[in-house]
């Protein structure tokens, strides 16, 4: 096999492309050449701005999306079921309420969507709140059903 390349400012468009890039290794020469907010960009994006770079020689920010959240996140209002997210934080409060809510559901309180069928997108409609939603994806994904 043989030996992976390194990510230079040197390398051809085609060189870029045959190699695979882990994350870190774009992060890190994304910022190495001056892409703004290289560390908050997905895989993608950092793809995307190291092609243009190496295409045309300048720096373009790839994302369109905002990057940093305004307002107010939604653990500083109270968290409730009620409360529709917004502006998500992970942290233990949150993480907290998460757990203490997702325990309250059993499984009978879930409706058996029947054999042979899928749980999907019309399955959680019956949810008709995204907390909900939320939970018990928690819930079955971490196995604590």
């Amino acid at each position: 096999m043989a030996a992976k390349g390194k990510l230079s400012k040197s390398m051809t468009l085609t060189q870029f492309e045959n190699g695979y890039w882990y994350q870190f290794e774009l992060k890190v020469f994304a910022e190495s050449i001056g892409i703004p907010s290289a560390n908050k960009l997905r895989k993608d994006e950092l793809e995307k701005a190291i092609v243009t770079f190496l295409k045309f020689g300048r720096i373009q920010n790839p994302s369109k999306r905002n990057l940093s959240r305004l307002g107010v996140r939604d653990y500083e209002k109270g968290l409730s079921l009620k409360l529709t997210i917004r502006n998500y934080t992970s942290n233990k409060e949150t993480k907290n309420f998460i757990i203490k809510e997702a325990q309250k559901i059993t499984v009978q309180s879930i409706p058996y969507p029947g054999p042979g069928l899928k749980i999907g997108r019309n399955f959680l409609g019956f949810f008709n709140n995204e907390i909900l939603c939320f939970l018990f994806a928690v819930v079955v994904c971490d196995g604590l059903l």
